[in-house]
């Protein structure tokens, strides 16, 4: 009760009107910012904590008290200063305004210890979630599992693995963190070659601690291990972004919590120095190792603690096999054809043992049984033009040119994406923006179109769709690096990754990407000033956004042009009213923006807009009032501090197909306006802790095809028979949720994936599923510790073809009814210890008939 006071008083005091005032004067806004996140996240924890830390919060909370009196006593002796200055000589005015900046300076740097302090307690707490009974978990599908390497095929990679993991193995008793780097060329395998070594059995045995860091493109030592830290709490974390390498040490310690670790630094860039800082930052532990991939002979030899393991290319007949695989889903068309066979061999020895090519060049054949195309393939004159002495880029060259214009066109502007991970409904709205999907019959929504085309690239492999590692069960693609390379060469001079200080832009650049991490937003470079045509102007790295309002006045001045203006990561405090002169806008990205209180109602008049994010905007109070105007709004991410929406607001966007509400902690009531929403196909209500019911509006959302709620604690889904409009309903997530009801709903019958995630309650599937018995294709129950038994009528759920069962420790066995899934193509089971053990004994003979079988990460079939 003590602790819960003082806290309540401080998070009081935090938002008090004076202090408000007395940070805007101090720049110091954002570090109480994130004291009062940082504070609650505490606060939520220390009720399920069971590890002594309450005392450690209990100090914390001392130090912020004593911070905030002080606080309070020297405001009040500010607001006599006018007048005593008025008897001051200059001389002790001066000094009265020295002492006035110390106090700043130690105020700051008091309130950013404090910070730490509190970050470490939220670190303590979520590593210590293992320790406590299925009782005292609380179960959030904000946290993800912390194993994101997902399954792959592979060809001719098993003896690699078996010497990686046997120097791996053999290192475990060294007391210094071992490094084994492995060198190769691009494409050659070295990334599918440490996700095998990372999902061996033997491997995840030893380690009690695996981490994967995707380090392309990151040198920074600091960056390098706020991803480790990330990686291994799955995200969860609050932002790193502003600690000190000491700091950073700390915290990376105490999530290791003397435990052995395995430490993937997949695709590494380092010079010695950045090297050298990043191992001092790891330094400690015994027993730990960390594998090093890289395209560098030099960073190889930089990291290695051992010798570097140079991996070659695939024998002619992996090489082989790994192309018939991709140009066809099961290789019966190429083996019914013996000259489409002999024409494969050839053009796989071109390929010189590089996977990525026999991907890129099968995938662009695939179903392809004309001769003509695979001799066009294997007779292109790329081959002998001396472009070649890359095979990679030759392939993916003859690749690009067999795709039609409308794929050229979006893969060059994905160019703009400089990060590996890229979400698939942010890069089909930039195409939007761009106007780059049309449709020729004018029938099928723009967002299917795109999502067609996306799938067309996928298919030929350049984009890779990446397994559920994102929180909010987002679909996450990447780019390979080659990829990125030829779509960066086909726009070259119309699309640019620059830095802030940058001096030689391309004359006829229209599309624009900052890329410092530590410069981009305070000015515009000079060079960009006769820029007048910029259709995009995009931040597209983590934590790199604008710091002025003075830069977003200078874009809108400059660029009448602009399609697409993404200020994400933002630390300006006002959107400029001169936002309206940006006619064409098509897309605006506000995110992640921690200072802006509101947005001005001359956003309203943005009449092109077709996609606003203002989500994670934790200061902002409403959306402006005048949205009517919005016409042609279609997709809306949002994060206000408002109880209730109002229905001119919601109801006016006639127009919306998604509609995403993230993290309204004051949201009580969604608004009944949703009955306008007639063409609303994506409806995500995420972490929305005060939000008890579903509006009835409900029924007459009639599109409605993907359903989320996620981590809104207090509502129960009782009343579902009452929605008649998600007839349409497609996808369905929930998670988070206290308990939900298995009444009779007649209303799902076309669901095609459900995903059930992190209910402590939820104890059995619920019956209206049944409803859905031809349809669902897709089911996927995690993190469910009372979960006790799938039911017999499973059987009766014909059209499944993927099940996903993980983290739940109650479920023993499958069902008899199992038997009858004969569409069943893939069974994925991960720390279900009882489960696990069934399935390779007594329950092994009910899914003998399942082609894929997945098991704690190991391939049973």
């Amino acid at each position: 009760m003590e602790i819960a006071f003082t806290a309540h008083d401080i998070l009081e005091r935090i938002t008090s009107k004076r202090v408000c005032e007395m940070a805007l004067r101090w720049n110091l806004q954002g570090h109480l910012d994130e004291m009062q996140l940082h504070l609650k996240s505490a606060m939520q924890e220390s009720f399920h904590d069971q590890n002594g830390a309450l005392e450690l919060l209990r100090n914390a909370l001392s130090k912020a008290d004593k911070i905030f009196d002080e606080l309070e006593v020297h405001t009040l002796q500010s607001q006599m200063q006018p007048l005593q200055r008025l008897e001051l000589s200059k001389v002790r005015n001066f000094f009265c305004s020295v002492e006035v900046l110390a106090f700043r300076v130690q105020i700051g740097s008091r309130i950013r210890n404090l910070n730490s302090r509190l970050v470490e307690l939220q670190i303590h707490w979520m590593t210590n979630l293992h320790q406590l009974g299925p009782s005292d978990q609380r179960e959030r599908i904000l946290m993800p599992r912390p194993n994101p390497v997902e399954h792959i095929d592979v060809f001719g990679r098993e003896n690699d693995k078996e010497k990686i993991v046997e120097v791996l193995l053999g290192l475990t008793n060294e007391s210094a963190t071992s490094v084994i780097p492995v060198f190769g060329i691009g494409g050659i395998g070295k990334t599918t070659l440490a996700k095998m070594v990372y999902n061996d059995a033997r491997v995840m045995r030893q380690f009690q601690l695996q981490i994967w860091v995707n380090a392309s493109r990151v040198s920074d030592a600091n960056k390098l291990v706020e991803k480790a830290i990330k990686s291994a709490l799955g995200n969860e974390v609050a932002d790193l972004r502003n600690l000190n390498e000491a700091e950073l040490q700390m915290i990376f310690h105490k999530v290791l919590l003397k435990r052995t670790y395995l430490l993937v630094l997949d695709d590494l860039w380092v010079d010695e120095g950045q090297w050298n800082e990043l191992m001092r930052l790891l330094a400690g532990g015994h027993g730990n190792m960390i594998l090093v991939t890289t395209r560098s002979e030099s960073v190889a030899s930089i990291a290695g603690t051992v010798p570097t393991y140079n991996l070659g290319g695939l024998l002619d007949d992996d090489c082989l096999a790994l192309f018939m695989r991709k140009a066809s889903a099961e290789g019966e068309e190429i083996q019914n054809s013996p000259n489409l066979l002999s024409i494969g061999a050839e053009i796989t020895k071109k390929c010189e043992g590089v996977p990525l090519d026999a991907v890129v060049l099968g995938s662009s054949l695939y179903k392809e049984t004309s001769q003509c195309h695979w001799e066009w393939i294997r007779d292109h004159r790329i081959w002998d033009s001396g472009q070649s002495a890359i095979s990679t880029l030759s392939a993916l060259k003859i690749s690009y040119e067999k795709l039609p214009c409308y794929l050229k066109v979006c893969l060059a502007y994905s160019s703009v994406f400089l990060e590996s991970d890229i979400q698939i409904d942010k890069l089909i709205q930039l195409w939007m923006a761009q106007g780059i999907i049309h449709s020729s019959t004018g029938c099928h929504e723009p967002e299917e179109i795109g999502m067609q085309y996306f799938e067309e690239l996928r298919s030929r492999s350049f984009f890779q769709e990446t397994e559920g590692t994102h929180p909010l069960f987002i679909p996450v693609c990447k780019m390979h690096d080659f990829v990125h390379y030829i779509a960066e060469a086909v726009v070259e001079g119309e699309c640019s990754a620059i830095l802030s200080h940058s001096q030689n832009i391309p004359k006829y650049v229209r599309h624009i990407a900052f890329s410092d991490y530590d410069l981009s937003g305070k000015e515009l470079p000079r060079s960009l000033s006769d820029h007048s045509m910029l259709r995009t102007i995009f931040f597209p790295v983590e934590g790199v956004g604008p710091t002025s309002t003075s830069f977003v006045e200078t874009c809108i001045s400059r660029f009448k042009h602009l399609r697409l203006l993404d200020l994400s990561d933002s630390c300006f405090e006002v959107l400029p009213n001169s936002i309206e002169e940006l006619k064409h806008l098509k897309y605006l990205d506000v995110s992640a923006n921690r200072y802006m209180r509101s947005l001005p109602n001359a956003i309203c008049k943005l009449q092109n807009l077709q996609t606003l994010r203002v989500a994670y905007c934790t200061k902002l109070e409403v959306l402006p009032s005048y949205a009517e105007n919005m016409i042609n709004l279609r997709h809306l991410y949002m994060t206000t501090r408002q109880e209730v929406f109002s229905d001119n607001v919601i109801g006016c966007l006639a127009a919306l197909r998604s509609l995403h509400i993230y993290s309204c902690k004051n949201l009580v009531s969604v608004s009944e306006g949703l009955q306008h929403l007639t063409s609303l196909m994506t409806l995500a209500i995420v972490d929305c802790p005060r939000l008890t019911f579903l509006p009835s509006s409900m029924k007459y959302l009639i599109a409605l095809k993907s359903l989320y709620i996620i981590d809104c604690e207090a509502l129960t889904l009782l009343e579902w028979q009452d929605i008649e409009g998600i007839k349409m309903l497609r996808s369905l997530v929930i998670g988070g949720l206290p308990q939900l009801e298995s009444k009779d709903v007649q209303c799902l019958r076309s669901l095609q994936s459900l995903v059930i995630s992190g209910l402590p309650h939820f104890v059995a599937l619920p019956r209206w599923l049944e409803g859905a018995a031809c349809t669902l294709r897709h089911l996927r129950v995690e993190r469910c510790p009372n979960f006790m038994a799938f039911p017999e009528w499973l059987g009766d759920l014909t059209g499944l073809e993927q099940i996903e069962v993980l983290e739940c420790l109650k479920l023993s066995s499958l069902p008899e009814g199992i038997r009858g899934l004969t569409n069943l193509k893939v069974l994925t089971i991960d720390s279900c210890p009882k489960l696990s053990e069934a399935c390779q004994s007594m329950d092994k003979a009910k899914i003998n008939h399942i082609a894929k079988i997945i098991i704690d990460s190991v391939f049973i079939k």
